[in-house]
């Protein structure tokens, strides 16, 4: 991870403010499109979030909110049956240059989230219809993120699989927002 580490900028709040945004097509986490429902197992596709030109958000978690027409057993990922093929993976970019941060934390089942530190929120209805929310501390095998706007340094995921039986899918991230840096 030392190709992470940088001496940033200071930066013009003493509190940052704790920010929640969406990771969507075209990265700005507020338009463009966030539910990840679709059949990229032919084209992946790419959905991420980046700071504004700057600005700097240290990323303190990842979220997921996957709905599915049944209730999802360990193998399972949502209510997809036997997992996904290929898994999600989570990249940085800097610079246009991407960094795999995926590790040894493909999630493919459900069991990968669990065993990964994910905390389920899950609600049934009529226990045919199940809305899970997991968020997780950090990312997995990494340590401290710092995106900052001014290096074009974005966090995303590729997903390379078929969603298309899920109800809703989507990403999030909770970061730290330390406002515009000083010049």
């Amino acid at each position: 991870m030392s190709s992470l580490r940088n001496n940033y900028p200071k930066v013009s709040l003493t509190t940052p403010t704790n920010r929640v945004r969406r990771l969507t097509d075209d990265g700005t986490g507020v338009t463009g499109i966030s539910n990840m429902i679709g059949n990229y197992s032919v084209t992946p596709k790419v959905f991420w979030i980046q700071p504004p030109i700057g600005v700097l958000w240290t990323l303190q978690e990842v979220g997921l909110v996957v709905n599915g027409v049944a209730n999802g057993q360990l193998a399972d990922y949502g209510s997809i049956a036997g997992g996904l093929t290929n898994g999600i993976k989570f990249f940085l970019e800097i610079d246009g240059q991407e960094i795999d941060v995926t590790g040894s934390s493909n999630f493919k089942t459900n069991s990968d989230i669990v065993s990964n530190g994910g905390r389920f929120n899950g609600m049934e209805f009529g226990g045919s219809k199940r809305l899970d929310s997991i968020w997780f501390p950090q990312l997995p095998d990494t340590e401290v993120v710092v995106l900052d706007g001014d290096k074009n340094m974005k966090f995303g995921i590729r997903l390379n699989d078929n969603f298309t039986t899920l109800i809703q899918h989507g990403f999030y991230i909770r970061a730290e927002d330390y406002g515009q840096k000083s010049r």
